[in-house]
């Protein structure tokens, strides 16, 4: 089922906190479109007192794994990237964007020159189509006395 213009994405809280001395990253998004694909600008904002060189955007979503950069971020600074998914198939309901933002630390390289990487794990809740009923109904039963 094709999603409808009723869609709605929020805002995201971080999963993991970073180390210490590692820049903290906030994400925020919205769905840009919803046909023929699914767009969602994503929103990376820097919020320490340094710049991050560069930042690979990993999203899964629907069973997709779409994948974006930003050049650097400035400190308090913020980038976007679209990411795009097919929806064609997607059943209306709540759906999890779910986020990997990576990136260069200060450290010594590994054998093959790479630098070390910080890795932080983030989320959108995105809705398609319209309000459903909800997947699982609880109801307490009552006992006799």
């Amino acid at each position: 089922m094709a999603p409808t213009g009723a869609c709605a994405l929020l805002l995201v809280l971080l999963a993991a906190a970073p180390a210490r001395s590692a820049p903290t990253l906030e994400v925020a998004g919205s769905i840009v479109a919803t046909e023929p694909r699914l767009q969602v600008s994503v929103v990376v904002a820097n919020r320490r007192h340094r710049e991050v060189p560069s930042v690979q955007v990993l999203g899964e979503l629907l069973g997709q794994r779409r994948e974006a950069a930003i050049a650097s971020l400035a400190a308090g600074a913020s980038g976007t990237v679209t990411l795009e998914f097919d929806a064609a198939e997607a059943r209306p309901g709540e759906h999890a964007l779910v986020l990997l933002l990576e990136y260069p630390i200060a450290g010594a390289a590994d054998a093959a020159g790479n630098p070390p990487l910080a890795s932080e794990r983030a989320w959108l809740p995105i809705v398609l189509g319209t309000k459903t009923t909800p997947a699982v109904r609880l109801e307490p039963k009552a006992e006799p006395l």
